[in-house]
């Protein structure tokens, strides 16, 4: 066991790691992979003791500073990947997967979404050196921070520092993680002397809920059915900032320390990202309550946290927030702001940047300590207590999340009257307007930038369902409330109607919301929203992105629609018209002209196929987010398609149809 690591290895000798799987000893280097053909090559060089990264008797965490040199070597020009990574691990017994999985995680782990509870923690920087869709990477070459999964929580190009990681030139990377901050910065350069003053990646994380008490330290890498090799020539690493134990501890619970912490403590970590975040804010929003209950809280720091969790769940799925506070100091997470700071970055409110429901959002600048930065902020409409209701629902919801598909937010004021949320600025606006406005540039959204959309925005909506804490039904997923970053990245945002629920448990009865065209059947039916109502909403994008119309077309559009062989009644709304050219076998008729063919036929198949599929009448036979996110991404098979679209199987229908919606 290391209570304070100081580690300085110029070169690599024997015993000096622990090396496993592929990894192997050459010229003092590690080459973490094999060298020679035969397939599949995974590796991991590891620190032979493990290090105290975590004090939970003072719930303090380390604060680290790492930097290693590094190559990456293709023997082959066009074929490559799949890059290495600096990993914190639970063990150093076992071995991550090949190819995209870095040999950090099992290959059997979940593509996407975090490990059971029990599982123990693992945490990484990974140069990936290989775009995998699965894993929503942005290119075959980036920086990311991993935990508990290969979909990184923050990433950056290398190529923006000019470095090209499978150049065979050696790196040196440099992280640093300031456990005060909790922040953690990664730098890259070709030049080991010194580090750049610029930073290629900055990410606001508290490692306390991400790391176990000991850890095993090092390296892994991997490829997939190419031969790439991963060489480290040094490293250098060091930690401070946790108190020496107790020389009464036992012995054993040293030992103890390196596996999975005693869930029966009172100050355990949280399981998630997204965890650590609800129990923050709802920490905050519970302090008057624990204010006015002293004398039975101070009963001790276990009755202490259970009253803390019972009340951040019950208080998470009310409607009526208006009591909530977040205020959380100088946390790292979304910040208060003063109405004054909001004015003055929105020169007064002049700059509009649209209208919605229940407010108006207005572009700002705010100024950080260093740059200044664009944000869109969304003021409530002054007297509606709907209003009101709607973005109390939505702050205290988004701000919980992080997904790198869900837009992000930055903080909130909350002063007399005024209720504003402050979110990141999305240059490129929404999706419906890239799509039908006649003005903007219609190269924008080229089919590989579709594609990618459509996969980020189920990729959110998997995390919404099925990855996070508590299920989160968004109830108005549609075009207009997804948002385009500078780099054509998907964000889902607006989440003013959306209803937290535990996982597996029955839906309640709600006054049915939403956008019309975007509703399943049978939501309008019962009023009671699910994670299929969204997963039908979801298929509704999907067609618009892949045929370029809208959910419901206007009467004297009709004539400039291609024949599906369908009535004029049904042409008008875009499920029926896309079942109808299914129904006579010219689905790829739906395409959107605008692409003036240039498609991957394959994939526009596939993602108009996947777009019925989610709309299917039967939400039981509709697949789940992640399953369709599966199949776009080729991990698994589409189910048959009916050949006409069948008849919803509820009992009865209201005898309303959304033509008569539309008339009403």
């Amino acid at each position: 066991m290391v209570e304070s690591a100081d580690i300085l290895l110029q070169e690599f000798q024997q015993g000096s790691m622990s090396l496993l799987g592929d990894a192997f000893l050459r010229n003092g280097s590690i080459e973490l992979t094999k060298d020679s053909s035969g397939g599949l090559s995974s590796g991991r060089a590891l620190f032979p003791s493990p290090i105290r990264l975590v004090d939970r008797a003072s719930n303090a965490t380390a604060s680290f500073n790492t930097s290693f040199t590094f190559s990456i070597t293709n023997t082959d020009a066009v074929h490559f990947g799949d890059g290495l990574a600096f990993i914190f691990a639970p063990s150093n017994t076992t071995q991550g997967g090949p190819g995209g999985w870095l040999g950090f995680l099992s290959a059997s782990a979940p593509a996407g979404r975090p490990p059971p509870p029990t599982t123990q923690h693992s945490l990484a920087v990974e140069f990936d050196t290989f775009l995998n869709v699965e894993f929503m990477d942005p290119n075959d070459n980036h920086v990311g921070v991993d935990v508990d999964s290969m979909v990184s929580l923050e990433f950056a190009d290398a190529g923006s520092e000019r470095v090209e990681l499978k150049s065979g030139r050696p790196i040196t990377a440099w992280i640093q993680y300031d456990s005060g901050r909790q922040e953690m910065e990664v730098s890259l350069s070709y030049n080991a002397e010194q580090m750049p003053q610029k930073r290629l990646l900055s990410l606001s994380v508290n490692l306390y809920a991400v790391l176990d008490e000991y850890m095993f330290v090092g390296f892994s890498a991997a490829t997939g059915g190419n031969i790439e090799l991963h060489s480290l020539h040094s490293w250098q690493f060091s930690s401070s900032g946790l108190e020496h134990l107790d020389d009464a501890r036992p012995p054993a619970a040293a030992v103890a320390a390196a596996a999975p912490p005693d869930l029966g403590q009172g100050n355990q970590p949280e399981r998630e990202t997204s965890t650590r975040c609800a129990r923050k804010l709802c920490m905050a929003a519970t302090t008057r309550f624990l204010a006015v209950s002293t004398a039975s809280a101070i009963a001790g720091a276990v009755i202490v946290s259970m009253i803390l969790w019972l009340t951040c769940s019950s208080r998470a799925t009310r409607t009526n927030r208006h009591d909530l506070d977040l205020g959380g100091g100088s946390k790292p997470g979304p910040r208060r702001f003063t109405f004054k700071e909001l004015s003055c970055a929105t020169k007064g409110f002049s700059q509009v940047l649209g209208y919605g429901a229940f407010g108006t959002v207005y572009k700002g600048r705010l100024r950080d300590e260093i740059v200044e930065v664009e944000v869109a902020v969304k003021r409530a409409n002054r007297g509606s207590k709907h209003g009101r209701e709607e973005f109390m629902s939505e702050l205290s919801i988004i701000g919980c999340l992080r997904h790198r598909n869900l837009v992000q937010l930055q903080g909130w004021c909350r002063e007399k009257n005024e209720l504003l949320l402050v979110y990141d600025f999305m240059p490129n606006g929404s999706l419906d307007k890239l799509l039908f406005d006649k003005s903007a540039s219609s190269s924008a959204l080229k089919w590989s930038v579709r594609f990618k959309v459509v996969v980020g925005i189920g990729s959110a909506l998997a995390y919404l369902h099925s990855e996070w804490e508590q299920q989160v039904v968004h109830r108005d997923v549609k075009a207009s409330n997804i948002m385009l970053d500078a780099n054509l990245n998907a964000r889902l945002g607006d989440f003013g109607l959306a209803r937290l629920m535990e996982h597996d448990s029955s839906p309640e009865t709600t006054i049915t919301a939403g956008t019309v065209g975007y509703l399943a059947p049978e939501y309008l039916h019962t009023g009671k929203a699910t994670d299929k109502t969204d997963v039908f909403s979801f298929g509704i994008v999907a067609l618009e992105v892949a045929s370029g119309r809208r959910p419901i077309t206007e009467e004297e559009d009709n004539a400039t629609e291609e024949s599906s062989g369908s009535s004029s009644s049904s042409s008008r709304v875009l499920v029926d018209w896309a079942w109808g050219l299914h129904r006579n076998g010219k689905l790829l008729q739906a395409a959107d002209p605008k692409l003036g063919g240039e498609f991957e036929q394959v994939e526009m198949l596939l993602l108009l196929q996947v777009g019925l599929l989610c709309c299917h009448p039967d939400p039981t036979s509709r697949p789940s987010m992640k399953q369709a996110v599966q199949i776009l991404c080729g991990e698994m098979t589409l189910p048959p398609l009916p050949k006409a679209k069948p008849r919803p199987s509820f009992a009865s229908l209201p005898p309303v149809s959304i033509e008569d919606i539309i008339q009403e």
